[in-house]
């Protein structure tokens, strides 16, 4: 379940692209899987927040094909026969590089060539260009996945002291490491405590005596006994 998206991660792409485009010395924008452009730098600053389907075929194929683009010849390309701005193309050179992990496609970095200067520059170094744009990518596609995991977490996290706290025993959550992750309603009114032990220490150790067919044990909160 895919819970984050580029959106939601847009300050630190702003940090990429700006990165991207200070070293290579060219337009640099990101777009997410609905063709939403989520940064811009340059020409496309302004232009963040736009939906480009009308004029971002080549960022459509990337998508479908998973594949690298390099457009060499903008507005003529047979990926930009139906671009409505192919007879007014100010691009020199275009090259699209998908953004993906695993079967999710999270979205397309666009290189954008505006000069002869600029595209000069990056067909001489097209090579080690192109590696650092796929590392760029990978390191994106990870920072979404480690974020969406994060999210799953926490949203579990909330669903797990919903049930605790419908149920009519006392609960404490305790991590492996013997601290107190979270305690139900019915726990703190058990035990007479307050929420501020979550994040303590706990230890549990079972004594041999019982009360009404269940065993009692002795637990010990940040040093007190209960």
């Amino acid at each position: 379940m895919r819970v984050v998206r580029l959106y939601d991660i847009k300050e630190y792409l702003q940090s990429y692209a700006n990165a991207i485009s200070n070293i290579l010395k060219i337009d640099v924008e990101i777009v997410d899987e609905n063709l939403n452009r989520i940064i811009g730098t340059g020409f496309y600053e302004e232009k963040v927040g736009i939906n480009i389907k009308k004029n971002g075929l080549v960022y459509s194929e990337t998508l479908r094909t998973r594949k690298m683009q390099v457009i060499e010849n903008p507005g003529k390309n047979k990926l930009c026969k139906k671009c409505i701005d192919k007879d007014n193309c100010f691009e020199k050179m275009e090259i699209s590089y998908p953004i993906y992990y695993g079967e999710d496609t999270f979205g397309v970095i666009g290189l954008v060539c505006t000069s002869d200067q600029q595209r000069e520059a990056l067909m001489e170094n097209f090579e080690s260009i192109m590696a650092f744009i796929g590392h760029m990518s990978e390191l994106i596609a990870a920072k979404i996945v480690e974020q969406n995991e994060e999210m799953i977490q926490r949203k579990n996290l909330v669903f797990l002291k919903q049930i605790i706290n419908s149920v009519n025993d006392g609960v404490i959550v305790i991590k492996n490491n013997n601290i107190i992750s979270s305690i139900n309603l019915k726990g703190i009114k058990e035990l007479g405590v307050n929420t501020n032990i979550v994040g303590q220490s706990i230890k549990v150790e079972l004594t041999e005596y019982y009360l009404q067919e269940s065993q009692i044990y002795n637990v010990e909160i940040d040093g007190k006994k209960y």
